[in-house]
Parts: C-alpha cells; sequence; structure tokens
C-alpha cells in the first residue's frame, strides 16, 4: 500500500473530493494490519458525524483507492493485491472486512 498524506476521511465514501470530514494525517503498515490516526475538522458537519461515532452504531473503517494497482489473484471471492494506492478512508456503518474497526483514542 502506498498513500500520499493527507488523505481525505469521508462519511460512507460520500463527498470524496468536495467535503471530506476530516483527514488521516498518520498511516502504518503492519504485516497483519494497516493502521491510521485521523482527526475531525472542526465544523458542524464532523460534530454530527462524530456524535454518530460515539453513539457506537458507526465503528467500521473502508477504504478507497486509486492509481496503481496490482492484483495477485481472486480466491474463494476475495480478491488479493499486492500494490495499490490508499486515496480515502471512510467511517461506515458495516464495512466489506468486519476486521476492519476502529477505537477512539483520548
Amino acid at each position: 500500500m502506498m498513500a500520499e498524506l493527507p488523505v481525505p476521511l469521508l462519511w460512507s465514501h460520500e463527498g470524496k473530493r468536495a467535503a471530506p470530514i476530516g483527514e488521516v494525517f498518520h498511516v502504518r503498515k503492519r504485516p497483519t494490519e494497516i493502521y491510521i490516526r485521523a482527526d475531525l475538522f472542526d465544523n458542524e458537519a464532523a460534530d454530527y458525524a462524530w456524535k454518530l461515532v460515539e453513539s457506537g452504531d458507526f465503528r467500521c473503517l473502508s477504504v478507497g483507492g486509486g492509481g496503481r494497482f496490482h492484483v495477485q489473484g481472486v480466491v474463494d471471492g476475495i480478491t488479493y493485491y499486492d500494490q495499490w494506492e490508499l486515496t480515502e478512508v471512510s467511517i461506515c456503518r458495516k464495512g466489506a472486512n468486519p476486521d476492519c474497526y476502529f477505537e477512539i483514542l483520548k
């Protein structure tokens, strides 16, 4: 995975270019996971998003990619990539990967 920071933080993949609710400012790749840190903007849309996050209904993350992709293969309906570019991260109610979630750090 490659990324040029900051990466837009979206709500359910909405507003990719025009209206992100925050930004991802840190990405760390590990063999079994991708760790991110993000901030929400200081505005009404982000405040409302934060209320939905605090309620516990939205704790999944989903990513969007662009640019260069390289697919290793598809096995049992799962697509394996060995090269891709992170272009956005979204907070979602339910992501494609149930293991992809976030915690709130204070």
